[in-house]
């Protein structure tokens, strides 16, 4: 039985735009999509992941992080 105590890595979604529109993608990413998550929200989201589950991986993804560099460098500096 899964429990977010007992998980082994949780995602972060920064946002839906990619360079790309894959037929096959999991969170259908594309280039209209111009949204990303608030920072304010990233870092509620990584203090509650390093309060609940401290040795719990986390992951960036989504559709391109790279796509917003600054963004994705404050919430590597975050985690």
């Amino acid at each position: 039985m899964f429990t977010p105590e007992k998980a082994g890595s949780i995602g972060i979604i920064q946002n839906y735009r990619c360079n790309n529109r894959c037929r096959h993608c999991l969170y259908a990413s594309s280039p209209q999509i111009r949204e990303n998550i608030r920072f304010e929200n990233i870092k509620k989201i990584i203090t509650e992941i390093k309060n609940n589950i401290p040795d719990c991986l986390i992951h960036i993804g989504g559709g391109e992080p790279f796509l917003n560099f600054e963004l994705l460098c404050s919430t590597v500096k975050e985690i």
